[in-house]
């Protein structure tokens, strides 16, 4: 009996002393999560959501990117990366700062009774709704089962949410130390996966031993871990949404007006030109309208050929917010005009060979109309001493760019009439190079008609700076997202001079077109593996299956890269190829308008 007795009040003592170091334990435990862990998670995704809403900010500015740098000019990107930090700064120091100072004090003063003053009533009516639930829920075999009530279990012992915090933790260090090989990302990176064991870890056992529910009484204080796992879900999808490879829950979804394209057969439309009643033109109908004003028997204009130079020129604008558009070269305008060329298309008007009224330096400075009516007769002039119109537009655009007499030296060095070898000799050879490249890339897209490589036309991310990097391409996505398969097409005729895999670009293909001295190509990225249907040395036309959309390479999903880039004296240069569609549609000196004279009626 006396044995009975001692063992009896044996496991009372041990009860007690588990009663006591349980107490002691979470004495410790819970000033650790809920005065520090707690605010720091809630501060780390609201940091997160922060540099998310930033991002966001800098890409909806490039939406507007020809209309802000019509005011600011060359100081666009330092205004785009003020935007953008002001933002995040702004963020942070009036919301994530303050939310997590006051979050940190709450729990630290432990100052409640506000709560439970105002849940008094809430509890009854809680009360009375759980036990007529809970009676339902218990004669429901759907809801009432060994499923059911195995995920609340997992629920209730943290499973579900550490997993959660854990994967947002783990990724968010994968992503910073493969992507990003700096030190300071490096860091970063181990910092956040060490964090990330850490925390699941205490949210772990924190569920495990108080087994948290949602009781009808004392619900505040049953409420800290639940706002602690709900945190670092938020954590979890705040980290996701700055984008993880495989892991991304949100993708940004930016659709280009220049990319609304009902078919990928044809996006372009005949260059005609239209006058208003009121005599008014806008600027894209009116090199067509003055195109066709300098032509003849001898030299025909192609109205598309000097829309190309006017985009390269200057974006088709004239003005740079209320001022007229001038280089530091002192070139003004849409065509960059020159007081010396315009004394020269005088003295052409004069003697006969250039028809037309003679031109005042102010009204090409100030006039659009009379800016264009230059520009066209300057080319009108270069193109005639050509012996084609055709063959020479390269050295016509090399005269335009460097002078008459610059082209003349170089080409008396060499002996050669062919500007690919004579260019390279000029004085400002890198400057005048790119320049006839671009001008002959975008001429080409546009007589070409540019077709669309996908099906879809959602893009999901954009040309540019992209999380500190630049972006030298477009990403488009599948018509399902996630899905690989979706075919893609050659953007215009070619020959494919490369298809290959690597870490980097992945399963991809390369095309060169036009004149292959022009050094354009067009590439493809991230394709679905033994998907090519092409190799190289192969001719493809336009609109022609290559290959399909796959995930190959660094990519964070399934999607095509495109991009277009042209080789000018030894260096590659990228284009963004949303600038092609938009040009292609005419798109661009389709908003401004001049005042053109109508003949009158007869």
């Amino acid at each position: 009996m006396k044995s009975k007795q001692v063992l009896e009040r044996i496991i009372e003592n041990v009860e007690e002393s588990e009663a006591y170091i349980d107490e002691k334990l979470n004495q410790i435990r819970r000033p650790y999560l809920e005065s520090w862990l707690l605010p720091l998670t809630v501060g780390t995704t609201l940091s997160l959501e922060a540099a998310h809403l930033a991002k966001l900010a800098e890409k909806e500015i490039m939406q507007y990117e020809p209309l802000i740098r019509s005011f600011v000019g060359e100081a666009y990107p330092f205004l785009q990366s003020i935007i953008s930090y002001g933002v995040l700064t702004g963020s942070i120091v009036c919301g994530v700062l303050p939310i997590t100072l006051a979050l940190h004090r709450h729990y630290r003063l432990k100052n409640l009774k506000h709560y439970d003053s105002l849940s008094a009533k809430a509890d009854r009516v809680l009360e009375h709704f759980y036990k007529v639930a809970k009676k339902k829920i218990s004669k429901n075999e759907y809801l009432n089962n060994k499923v059911t009530r195995g995920m609340v279990h997992a629920v209730n012992n943290g499973v579900t949410l550490t997993g959660l915090n854990l994967l947002g933790m783990e990724a968010f260090a994968y992503e910073n130390i493969t992507k990003f090989p700096s030190l300071t990302s490096l860091s970063t990176g181990i910092l956040a996966g060490i964090i990330g064991i850490k925390t699941s870890q205490d949210i772990y056992d924190y569920f495990k031993e108080r087994q948290p529910v949602v009781p009808l009484k004392n619900r505040w204080q049953a409420k800290v871990p639940l706002i602690y796992a709900l945190s670092a879900l938020s954590l979890a999808n705040s980290v996701q949404q700055t984008g993880l490879p495989e892991f991304r829950l949100v993708s940004i979804k930016i659709i280009e007006d220049a990319v609304k394209i009902e078919s990928r057969e044809k996006i372009s439309e005949p260059k005609k030109y239209e006058i208003t009643q009121d005599g008014k033109m806008n600027y894209w109908n009116a090199a067509a309208y003055f195109a066709e004003m300098y032509s003849d028997d001898k030299v025909t204009l192609d109205p598309d050929f000097l829309r190309a130079v006017f985009f390269v020129e200057s974006g088709f604008k004239h003005f740079k917010g209320r001022n007229v558009l001038v280089s530091k070269d002192k070139a003004y305008g849409l065509g960059q005009q020159t007081e010396g060329n315009i004394k020269t298309l005088n003295s052409e008007i004069k003697i006969g060979n250039l028809k037309g009224d003679l031109f005042k330096w102010e009204e090409v400075i100030k006039k659009p109309e009379e800016n264009i009516r230059a520009t066209v007769a300057s080319f009108r002039r270069l193109i005639s001493q050509c012996e084609t119109n055709t063959s020479c537009l390269e050295e016509t655009l090399a005269k335009y760019n460097a002078g008459e007499g610059s082209v003349a030296k170089a080409k008396e060095k060499v002996e050669n009439d062919n500007f690919w070898i004579y260019g390279k000799l000029l004085p400002r050879a890198k400057e005048t190079d790119l320049f006839v490249r671009s001008v002959m890339i975008y001429y080409y897209f546009l007589k070409e008609e540019i077709a669309w490589p996908t099906t879809n036309t959602k893009i999901n991310s954009r040309y540019g700076l992209r999380e500190g990097e630049q972006h030298n391409g477009i990403d488009i996505a599948p018509r399902i997202k996630g899905v690989s398969g979706d075919d893609i097409y050659a953007i215009a005729s070619g020959v494919v001079t490369e298809t290959a895999k690597n870490n980097g670009n992945g399963v991809y293909v390369k095309i060169n077109h036009a004149d292959p001295n022009l050094k354009l190509y067009s590439t493809y990225l991230h394709g679905l593996h033994k998907s090519i249907q092409v190799k190289e040395g192969d001719e493809v036309e336009r609109g022609e299956q290559i290959m399909q959309m796959g995930s190959t390479g660094k990519s964070t999903g399934v999607h095509l890269d495109l991009r277009i880039s042209v080789e000018s004296l030894g260096k590659t240069y990228f284009f963004n190829p949303l600038s092609f569609y938009s040009f292609a549609r005419g798109e661009f000196g389709s908003r401004e308008y001049i005042l053109v004279k109508l003949p009158k009626e007869k």
